[in-house]
């Protein structure tokens, strides 16, 4: 039964859209690091808020630089392979020091992740000012406050000034997918 739920959870990583493309150029393309579901890790609990933070990014290929999304869109333009959404590594961590205080409960979406070096700056660059709160009141309250963050529920509700998206759970990112693929397997 173990082994039935891994494939059918593995079944739900394929890619299907330009980002299979990217990830299957071999050679054609260098840079590829791989998907961020794979390289990305959520602290437990925290999955859907952090997928629904990264929005589009969640079921994103990453690569290693500017250069190499580059040469990624335009192989997909090239190929009529469809679109891909890249998290491009590289990028310099995004200063802290002007973010507020949370109030207790609340955690930055950014203290959540791991991910490797050259892709950490990236994803917190993704991340920045995002806060995670246990529900949508306590988000309501903390971008009343402050109008300059975004405010996700551990249940995937985004509101920030200006924007919010939610509602009842929907399919799940390949982020999550891919974390209960890594539970099954513990």
């Amino acid at each position: 039964a173990l082994v039935a739920r891994v494939e059918a959870l593995e079944l739900g990583l394929a890619r299907k859209d330009g980002g299979a493309a990217v990830l299957a150029a071999g050679e054609r393309l260098s840079g590829v690091l791989g998907t961020v579901a794979a390289l990305v890790h959520v602290e437990p609990g925290y999955e859907t808020a952090v997928s629904a933070a990264l929005g589009p990014l969640a079921d994103a290929v990453a690569v290693g630089s500017v250069s190499r999304a580059v040469d990624a869109v335009t192989l997909l333009k090239t190929d009529d392979a469809g679109r891909a959404s890249l998290l491009v590594g590289g990028a310099a961590a995004p200063e802290r020091d002007a973010w507020p205080t949370l109030p207790a409960g609340a955690r930055w979406a950014v203290d959540l992740v791991r991910a490797p070096d050259g892709l950490l700056g990236a994803v917190q660059v993704a991340l920045a000012r995002v806060a995670v709160v246990d529900s949508l009141e306590a988000a309501g309250a903390l971008v009343s406050s402050y109008a300059d963050l975004v405010a996700v529920t551990r249940e995937g509700d985004v509101l920030a000034a200006g924007v919010a998206h939610g509602g009842s759970a929907s399919a799940p990112s390949l982020l999550e997918v891919q974390a209960a693929v890594d539970e099954a397997r513990a």
